[in-house]
């Protein structure tokens, strides 16, 4: 359903973290955004994920564009980042937000992750669109998104939506003083 989008959505990202590398793709699947913000920044990029098969898809696919010496994947839960503190630029969380069981723990730790001044996005269609119905799991409204970032302690929030149902939300980490 939602493939025709992907080439859009993947571009607004890699604009929105061109000036904030390293990247880390929370919850990368197969790892086509990874590979992506590696081979257009040159630069290296972190994938997570729990899966141990997608990592596996998303290592095979590095190898064959060439740029698995950039690529970095590790198996984990966002719940647990196993990176240390301020280590990235940027976080992205692409169709994710709405798979993580303990989803503040894990925004907690994105917000640990990242450097000040750094970038989240996050994308991810939201509740009563066609990815509900589609799929029959539960969504997040954007206000409920919103909330939740700034309750884990992120600000500057600016989002907008790519189509219908789909949320792109843009947030930083600003230093506590």
């Amino acid at each position: 359903v939602y493939d025709d989008l992907e080439p859009k959505i993947h571009q607004r990202i890699t604009e929105a973290v061109a000036d904030a590398v390293p990247v880390l793709d929370i919850a990368c699947g197969d790892g086509r955004l990874t590979g992506l913000i590696a081979s257009g920044f040159g630069c290296k990029t972190y994938g997570v994920d729990i899966s141990v098969s997608h990592l596996a898809e998303a290592w095979e696919k590095a190898k064959a564009r060439g740029i698995s010496h950039l690529v970095l994947l590790t198996a984990g839960d966002a719940q647990k980042l196993c990176f240390l503190d301020e280590s990235f630029g940027s976080l992205i969380m692409l169709y994710s937000l709405h798979e993580i069981q303990r989803l503040p723990q894990a925004l907690e730790e994105a917000r640990r992750v990242l450097r000040p001044g750094g970038k989240f996005i996050v994308v991810d269609p939201i509740k009563g669109g066609k990815a509900e119905t589609l799929w029959n799991e539960n969504y997040y409204g954007l206000a409920e998104i919103e909330s939740m970032l700034t309750r884990a302690g992120f600000s500057e929030l600016t989002s907008d939506f790519l189509y219908d149902d789909i949320v792109f939300v843009s947030a930083k980490k600003v230093p506590i003083y």
